[in-house]
């Protein structure tokens, strides 16, 4: 096993994607088995922390040999090599939520004037710019509840190349490590003061939405991949070493599954409240080294993870057309069939995605 792959953190992503579609299937009305609102709730916010510290973590954990420097070209080419993965399937969900808007109704009855405000919003969306400027509350979901997410994400990874660029620097220094643990714990700490601070504003948005109040979590990440990569490389992998972080990995899971069930303020409930059992969570499975972590490198498990993005853009989707297919009737949508029905449907959708995607050229051609 090369004790610097992370393949068992994939399925913690689809753990996530659970959350999140748990929240959803919530305020739709979607099932029956989760009535606990203010718990699914957080736990559902919680998911998308995981997300974009995930992401800072992988980007830091991966380029800690790199020697990064920023050039605007440079910059262009990683924000383009990786929206070339996540715009296409955005697109098309983008595009799809047009039928759930009030833009047919108003190509319908000709209401050209009234068609200038949504179809100007759809503009943003389709540029990814609908959570860097509120103007009226809730617009950045009108034309997918997730796409936020990835607009958000725009703006790191436009920050990317020259975060990583300071991390060089600072990798090249004396105590380095040290260096990176004090900006993780900085970067977390920054983050839940925006979230105090922003308590009284329209928080669904300032607080948890706008691009700025989710960079602590990223850099958080990115800095935590940093401190742990050199250390990952100093552990020994021996039956003792297996026994300790075997169990340290049950209790990482424990706490990652139960923080949900503390007590927590109403402002810490979308992020500050998650630092903590995500930072341990990826903290002790970084490492691999547990019996867990071998069971979560097993394909089956990995393959979920691997199809986790997939699913996060077209849950909702989905949610979306079924609730349009039975008439909004609680009767119908309220039942556990619902919720399996929606979930399996995004599921298999979300794994036919990756196999289309996943085929070399040569495949695809022969396949024709």
């Amino acid at each position: 096993m090369n004790k610097r792959r992370t393949d068992q953190l994939q399925f913690f992503r689809f753990g996530a994607i659970i959350w999140v579609f748990n929240f959803h299937a919530l305020i739709h009305n979607i099932g029956d088995v989760i009535p606990d609102y203010n718990r699914w709730f957080s736990i559902g916010l919680s998911g998308v922390v995981f997300f974009f510290i995930l992401s800072g973590f992988i980007s830091g954990y991966y380029s800690y040999e790199k020697d990064v420097t920023v050039t605007f070209s440079g910059i262009v080419s990683y924000v383009k090599q990786k929206l070339k993965k996540l715009y296409p399937l955005y697109l098309v969900v983008t595009l799809y939520s047009i039928i759930f808007s009030e833009i047919p109704g108003l190509v319908a009855t000709r209401s050209w004037t009234s068609l200038i405000y949504p179809l100007r919003l759809l503009i943003r969306h389709l540029l990814l710019m609908q959570s860097w400027i509120k103007i009226f509350p809730g617009e950045y979901l009108t034309y997918s509840e997730v796409g936020w997410f990835l607009s958000t994400l725009l703006f790191m990874l436009i920050l990317n190349v020259p975060l990583r660029a300071a991390a060089t620097r600072i990798r090249k220094l004396k105590n380095s490590t040290v260096i990176f643990a004090a900006i993780c714990i900085a970067s977390a700490a920054l983050s839940i003061l925006w979230c105090y601070l922003m308590r009284d504003t329209y928080v669904e948005f300032t607080a948890c939405t706008i691009p700025i109040s989710r960079l602590g979590e990223y850099v958080c990440g990115m800095a935590l991949g940093y401190t742990l990569y050199p250390i990952v490389g100093r552990l020994e992998d021996n039956k003792k070493n297996r026994i300790v972080f075997t169990i340290l990995e049950v209790i990482a899971i424990i706490i990652w599954l139960m923080w949900g069930r503390l007590g927590y303020p109403e402002w810490a409930l979308r992020i500050a409240n998650w630092f903590v059992p995500n930072i341990i969570l990826l903290t002790i499975f970084t490492p691999g080294t547990g019996y867990v972590s071998s069971l979560l490198r097993l394909k089956p498990l990995k393959a979920l993870g691997d199809v986790s993005f997939n699913f996060y853009l077209i849950h909702s989707m989905v949610i979306n057309t079924y609730l349009a297919a039975t008439g909004y009737d609680p009767a119908v949508t309220a039942t556990k069939f619902s919720y399996i029905f929606c979930f399996g449907i995004s599921l298999l959708i979300s794994f036919l995605i990756h196999s289309a995607g996943s085929k070399k050229p040569s495949q695809r051609r022969s396949s024709t």
